[in-house]
């Protein structure tokens, strides 16, 4: 995996594709991702764009403590 040779993690929105981005569930990415990037222990940041999606279904507000919400 990538996550071994990649020393710091900058994930955000998909960008200059309309079509394809208003099909993404950014909310559901932003949770997928947060959880993946945290249990490999990669350092991260989620930039902006993404971060928007924060206060979802899916995550509390705070991105540092990710909750699955039902």
């Amino acid at each position: 995996m990538a996550h071994s040779y990649v020393r710091f993690w900058k994930v955000g929105k998909l960008n200059h594709m309309k079509a394809y981005e208003q099909t993404v569930d950014w909310a559901k990415f932003l949770y997928d991702v947060k959880s993946l990037l945290t249990a490999l222990g990669a350092d991260h940041y989620i930039k902006n764009d993404l971060r928007s999606f924060a206060a979802s279904k899916y995550m509390d507000r705070s991105l540092d403590n990710i909750i699955a919400k039902e």
